[in-house]
C-alpha cells in the first residue's frame, strides 16, 4: 500500500484547538498513566497482569527517554489527547508509543497522532518498525504497515511486529 507523509496542514487543524508539541521531559509520568490506561482499557491488567507489571516495571516513559527521543504530546483546550514516542536506530525509526487518553478513543485523534508520526520519523530514517499491542495491530495495517512475526514479552502475551516503508510514497 502506498501512503503520502502528510503536510503539517494535514496533520493540525486550527478550527479545533490542536497543537502538537514536544513532550516536557517533566510529563513522563503524566504519559506513563496514559499508557497504564490504554492498556487496562483493553483488559491487559486484568488478562494479562505480568505483562502489564513488566510495563510498569521497565516500560514506561522516562525524563530521560523523553529528554533524548522525538516524543510528541497532542493536546487541545481541554488537556493532553495523547501522545507518541519514537526511538531512532541506526537501521529503522520505531514507534515505541502511540496511546491516547482513553475518552478520546474512536475519535480520529489516534489517526492525527499517526499522521504526525509519520512525519517525524521520516525526519530520521526510511524504515518504521512496530511492535503493536494486539489490539491495535488492525489500526497500524489499516494505515498501511505489514504485519511481521510475533514476539512474546511475557507468558501468553504477544506483539507484532509490523513495518512500513518511509522513502514510498504515492505519486
Amino acid at each position: 500500500m502506498n501512503w503520502m507523509v502528510p503536510s503539517a496542514a494535514m496533520v493540525t487543524n486550527p478550527s479545533l484547538d490542536l497543537r502538537f508539541r514536544s513532550a516536557d521531559p517533566a510529563e513522563a509520568e503524566r504519559l506513563g498513566e496514559i499508557v497504564i490506561a490504554g492498556v487496562s482499557h483493553w483488559g491487559h491488567d486484568v488478562n494479562y497482569p505480568a505483562a502489564v507489571d513488566s510495563l510498569r516495571a521497565e516500560g514506561l516513559p522516562t525524563p530521560e527517554y523523553v529528554a533524548r527521543s522525538p516524543v510528541f504530546v497532542l493536546e487541545d483546550g481541554d488537556g493532553l489527547i495523547g501522545f507518541y514516542g519514537l526511538g531512532v536506530e541506526p537501521d529503522h525509526v520505531e514507534l515505541i508509543y502511540l496511546f491516547l487518553d482513553t475518552d478520546r478513543i474512536g475519535s480520529g485523534f489516534g489517526r492525527r497522532l499517526w499522521d504526525h508520526a509519520l512525519v517525524e520519523a521520516a525526519r530520521h530514517g526510511t524504515r518504521l518498525v512496530i511492535k503493536s499491542d494486539p489490539m491495535a495491530v488492525g489500526f497500524y495495517e489499516a494505515m498501511g504497515a505489514t504485519r511481521g512475526p510475533e514476539v512474546e514479552i511475557s507468558p501468553g502475551f504477544r506483539l507484532t511486529t509490523l513495518t512500513l516503508d518511509l522513502d514510498e510514497s504515492a505519486s
